[in-house]
This record gives structure tokens, sequence and C-alpha cells, in this order.
């Protein structure tokens, strides 16, 4: 393993713990040990601007043909899972008020598929600029497996200095590619 994976893989492991993260260390290990592709929902991109979200499906749809192209995952675009948004100048504590969101969903409905993903963006008013990136993959009981925070402090985000939406998706791609391919 490069060292500088090794010391992100630190730094997302303390951001996760600091934020009392409900990370399921047996799925996770199950997750990680899968033969070959999962099945997935991945639900449409959640763009939070200002006090809104807004649900991408067409974004949620690449990010599927995205993880299919890549044999890593095979699946469906489910229905938008709204709820409400709440900033924090604490990024890891949205992040946190996000996936209980998520997981409260995941449960109350019952997805057809192994795992459940979302991915949200942070960006201003205007969606000129993406501040910060989140993603979160759950079993299908709801507990988490995977789950990402990126921003200007990380490599994938300075790869690709996202500008909108369609460039927070990439920064998603380059994430989930650092962890879940290797």
């Amino acid at each position: 393993m490069r060292p500088v994976k090794f010391l992100l893989i630190i730094l997302a492991g303390a951001i996760l713990a600091a934020c009392n993260f409900p990370l399921s260390k047996e799925a996770a290990k199950k997750f990680k040990s899968r033969p070959g592709p999962f099945s997935v929902t991945v639900f449409p991109i959640r763009v939070v601007s200002g006090p809104n979200a807004e649900y991408d499906a067409e974004l949620g749809r690449e990010l599927l043909a995205w993880l299919e192209e890549k044999n890593l995952a095979s699946g469906r675009v489910g229905e938008t899972v709204e709820f409400p948004v709440q900033w924090h100048m604490d990024q890891s504590k949205m992040l946190k008020e996000t996936a209980a969101a998520f997981a409260s969903q995941v449960t109350s409905m019952a997805i057809e598929t192994e795992y459940a993903f979302l991915a949200e963006l942070l960006c201003n008013r205007n969606k000129t600029d993406v501040g910060g990136i989140h993603y979160f993959l759950t079993n299908a009981k709801g507990e988490f497996v995977s789950v990402g925070l990126n921003n200007s402090h990380w490599a994938e985000y300075k790869a690709v200095m996202p500008k909108s939406p369609v460039d927070g998706v990439e920064v998603v791609k380059l994430m989930l590619e650092n962890n879940w391919l290797e």
C-alpha cells in the first residue's frame, strides 16, 4: 500500500471516529471480502445548496453505469430519499446527520439489492462550486459498510477541483476507485 493512501485511510478513520460514526465492522468485512460484483440500489445524487437539497437521478444513473463498467456492481437507481438539510461548520457532523437520515430511510424500505448507495454534494447556492462530498454505502439492513468524506484537503478533490455536480460525481468515482478497487 502506498504511504499516502495509508495516511488518507488513517485520516478518514480518525474523522469517522471523531464523529462517532456507526460503521459496522462485521458488515464492512463482509463487503470487502465479497468475491465479485455486488447488487446495489443507487439513489439519486443529493445536491445540497443553501437550505435546499435537490436529487439528480440522471447523475445517479451515470454513477450506476460507471459501477457496472468497472465490474464493481450491478443494480438499479432508486426513488429519491428526501430529508432536511442541516448545515454545520463541521463537515463530519453533516456527514453523520446525513448518514443517520439515510440509514433510517433504507431500513424503512425494502430494497431489492444487497446494498444501498447515496452520494451527497455540498455546493454553493449557485452550484458553481462543490465544497464537500460524502458517500454512504449500507447493506439492506441499513448498516454502514463504507463511508467517504472528501473536500479540498484530499487528493481526489484536488485532481478534479469540482465546480459543478457533474464534477462532484467525478470525485465520487475517484473515491470509490481508491477505496473499492485496490
